[in-house]
């Protein structure tokens, strides 16, 4: 007598979507967390290209960087302001973080499945084609869901695309396939990321690496334990949200913010 689960986040690829919906019961999430995850997105693009972690690593060695440092590819780093930035899955996190961008005076470009009718005011192109959307990004904010179409997006066949990006990901971590992503980062093909979203997940706590190739050797990534959602902030919302789509549902028998199940969001 199921018929509606409410999640209190926005991924359900954990969830077994295909018996739901060949059972008719429905998924109700929440995009409470989308200004948190975009926040923790531009934290990352800073880290990332002001080599915040890389020099910190150095100087606990007592390895000066910026103009104190006396090896010349140690003495600068990457300023966000005016870059060309791309949002590939412009949704609720897209929207939050495309504010954020504008602060930095940043051109913004959007990929999106549907662009029929499009208008937003913090984006200067939208497009649904992949290579055109990464083309016209110097830095690639990845904040796709996992679904079937956009399972390994990014793969051994078009990682040429990201050739000399910044690659920052708070969507899902299957969504640019494992090896070659780190290959290109070892070559600097890439010229690095800010990962959140990982290819393992611990169980029961376990202590584990969140990948299978040596991410955390690799001098031009930014490690993060997919934290994205969890600021202190966050909880209020996370309760209010959930609670609110529950009594919504009990009272009028709406379900709001319903999950398309053939798409997976």
């Amino acid at each position: 007598s199921l018929k509606v689960v409410f999640v209190p986040f926005v991924g359900i690829n954990s969830l077994p979507v295909r018996y739901f919906a060949r059972n008719g019961i429905a998924i109700s999430n929440t995009h409470w967390n989308s200004k948190y995850v975009a926040e923790k997105a531009l934290g990352l693009s800073l880290a990332l290209l002001g080599r915040t972690v890389e020099f910190h690593t150095l100087l606990e060695r007592g390895i000066w960087g910026g103009f104190l440092a006396k090896e010349k590819e140690y003495q600068n780093w990457t300023s966000l302001y005016n870059k060309k930035c791309t949002i590939l899955g412009y949704g609720s996190i897209g929207r939050d973080l495309a504010k954020l961008l504008k602060s930095f005076n940043c051109e913004i470009t959007a990929f999106k499945r549907n662009v029929s009718d499009f208008e937003e005011e913090n984006v200067d192109f939208v497009t649904d084609n992949l290579s055109e959307a990464i083309e016209k990004g110097e830095v690639l904010f990845f904040t796709l869901p996992l679904t079937q179409q956009t399972r390994y997006i990014i793969n051994e066949r078009n990682v040429q695309l990201l050739k000399d990006k910044y690659v920052i990901n708070v969507g899902r971590g299957k969504v640019i396939k494992e090896k070659p992503f780190y290959l290109a980062l070892k070559n600097r093909m890439i010229k690095g990321a800010a990962i959140d979203v990982w290819y393992n997940y611990p169980e029961d706590e376990k202590i584990m690496l969140p990948f299978n190739y040596p991410f955390h050797m690799l001098s031009n990534v930014v490690l993060s334990p997919h934290t994205a959602s969890d600021a202190y902030e966050g909880i209020t919302d996370w309760v209010d949200t959930t609670v609110l789509r529950v009594e919504k549902f009990i009272q009028t028998g709406e379900i709001l913010n319903q999950v398309d199940l053939n798409r997976g969001y």
